[in-house]
């Protein structure tokens, strides 16, 4: 019996078929077992081999990626791992894609950024064998009327919380969080009276379009957190790709890149963002730390 990973590569590049190809055929328990250049061409292959992930890019002729994630997820649920460029259009369109089912994604390798020995190379691997554990169902996001900055300051005037004095969630999340993100916080009402810290590994670019997807989606405010910002309830900051975030005297953001943690920046498990400088420096704060 094969017990192998098997993985199934959408890409109409044949650069990019062949350095995944040959990266993910490094490690012992991950065969590739076929391609295919677009949409159409994958969707028969896939029905067929039944791959336990696949990799998938998103600008193919004929039939798009994520035209091909809704179907997938639609009639044979998969873990997909997008393919993304390090631009604001694809860090927008992988985040969709996430909402979609999409489990992870990775920088698409180029000529000029290729598949090394590197942490890019290494994570592709990771980031293949954690997708193959994923417990993949539909999923679809529905947007609420947009909500006006007046409309987003009267909520938070109506919760009664003090300026002084809010509870402060603590959330940190990794594979699987933007989707979790984007099923929790869309929930939360305009008058939530806490306030929200996000830290979600994710790289530069990435975490404003994911700030950007979850403010529109949402009552409360959400945005990617800056040196200075404020903590306040009724909305939520997340930390900037390669940033740690912190928390300090006056309720206010401090960003910086000592070394990563874990291997990442921004890290959950960083002493300061898990609640320490809050409760030492903030004496109006209550911290209720979750996990996703």
């Amino acid at each position: 019996m094969n017990s192998k990973i098997r993985v199934f590569i959408v890409d109409d590049s044949g650069f990019v078929v062949a350095s995944v190809k040959k990266k993910l055929g490094t490690d012992p328990d991950i065969e590739v077992v076929g391609s295919a250049g677009n949409g159409k061409e994958a969707i028969g292959k896939i029905r067929t081999l039944k791959p336990d992930v696949i990799t998938l890019d998103v600008v193919m002729p004929e039939m798009n990626g994520l035209e091909l994630l809704e179907q997938i997820m639609t009639w044979q649920p998969t873990p997909v791992v997008m393919l993304s460029a390090l631009t604001s259009d694809g860090a927008e369109t992988t985040i969709k894609a996430l909402e979609l089912g999409a489990v992870d994604f990775f920088l698409k390798p180029s000529v000029l950024r290729p598949l090394g020995n590197d942490d890019t190379s290494d994570t592709l691997v990771d980031k293949v064998k954690r997708a193959a554990t994923s417990n993949i169902k539909p999923y679809a996001v529905s947007l609420k009327p947009e909500i006006t900055e007046r409309n987003r300051e009267t909520n938070i005037k109506n919760s009664g919380g003090s300026p002084n004095a809010f509870p402060v969630i603590v959330i940190g999340s990794s594979t699987g969080g933007p989707r979790a993100l984007m099923s929790l916080i869309p929930k939360l009402p305009g008058d939530f009276p806490a306030a929200i810290l996000v830290v979600q590994h994710m790289p530069p670019i990435f975490t404003k379009s994911l700030s950007e997807r979850l403010n529109q989606a949402s009552q409360i405010r959400v945005m990617e957190a800056c040196e200075g910002s404020t903590i306040e309830p009724g909305q939520a900051l997340v930390a900037p790709g390669n940033y740690h975030m912190t928390a300090v005297k006056g309720n206010r953001i401090a960003l910086n890149q000592t070394p990563t943690l874990h291997g990442v920046r921004p890290a959950s498990g960083h002493d300061e963002i898990r609640g320490r400088s809050l409760q030492q420096q903030s004496s109006g704060y209550r911290l209720n730390r979750n996990g996703l």
